[in-house]
């Protein structure tokens, strides 16, 4: 028996050999004894395909041995996945709900912050409000009595004469004045009441240019002018006159006004005369010299 050498059939190899058939000894019948090697190649020509690259057959027997789950446990498992499913989605309906719930308590408690924010807020301004007004109300009556005393004609008669109150300070419920003693123009007596921190007089009401009257026996300046025969009559800090104030001699070139004690006039603002300054009680300074 010899050996063939391999050749390739699309790929594959293939193995064969050239067996010689041993006839039996014709004297005693037996057949020659043959060696392991030459057995052992018999038992290969037994199966002469199975190198020859040929596995269907053990592959299609392979998948015939696949075992097949049994009924009753397709059953169990899909029983088991069918109720996993049901869990989850109960939990997932769990968990909108809360989530739907959380919403609606964190909208209603933001609804209430702002709500009691505001209620809060009124309240306060409110209490500010009525505070603001019992104060002011508290000031009025406080106020009223030194007014109606500094005002009245009975005060100054008793407690100072005229000539007491000229070139000083003194003051009066809130406000402060300063009668000249010395004559300037009107631009001039401006410029003197500026350097003293203070400004020309202003009138607020009726009471007060009754005071002031009171108290003066010539012609004086008063912070009360005009830029020209068309525009309004006004106070030094640009407001408009508040109440009735009958302004006597208002002609075409008369567009600064002074206070005697009878009236209130106007005329040209470049006559000299004496005047009157104001500030407030909390600026005053007592040391005020004609010389500025």
């Amino acid at each position: 028996m010899r050996h063939k050498p391999h050749r390739e059939n699309n790929g594959k190899k293939m193995e064969y050999m050239t067996v010689t058939l041993v006839a039996p000894d014709r004297r005693t019948g037996e057949r020659p004894e043959i060696s392991q090697k030459e057995a052992s190649q018999n038992n290969r020509l037994k199966r002469p395909y199975r190198n020859a690259g040929f596995h269907s057959q053990p592959q299609i027997q392979t998948t015939q041995q696949i075992q097949r789950i049994p009924e009753h446990d397709r059953k169990k498992a899909f029983g088991a996945s069918s109720s996993g499913c049901i869990v989850a989605v109960i939990l997932g309906i769990i968990c909108v709900i809360l989530l739907g719930i959380s919403a609606f308590f964190a909208t209603k408690y933001f609804q209430n912050s702002f709500n009691y924010q505001n209620m809060l807020n009124n309240a306060t301004q409110k209490y500010d409000q009525n505070m603001l007004d019992n104060d002011t109300q508290e000031y009025e009556k406080a106020r009223t009595p030194v007014k109606n005393k500094c005002f009245s004609k009975d005060w100054l008669n008793s407690e100072k004469s005229r000539e007491e109150y000229k070139n000083k300070w003194f003051c009066c419920e809130e406000k402060c004045y300063y009668f000249s003693n010395i004559d300037k123009t009107f631009d001039e007596s401006r410029k003197f009441c500026t350097n003293q921190g203070s400004h020309l007089l202003k009138i607020e009401d009726e009471d007060e240019q009754n005071f002031v009257q009171s108290l003066v026996s010539y012609f004086y300046w008063i912070g009360l002018s005009r830029k020209g025969s068309v525009s309004p009559w006004m106070w030094e800090d640009g407001s408009l006159i508040q109440y009735k104030l009958n302004l006597w001699n208002s002609k075409i070139n008369n567009n600064c006004a002074y206070v005697t004690g009878t009236k209130v006039a106007a005329t040209v603002c470049t006559r000299q005369y004496f005047f009157i300054c104001e500030k407030n009680y909390t600026s005053v300074d007592l040391k005020l010299s004609e010389d500025k």
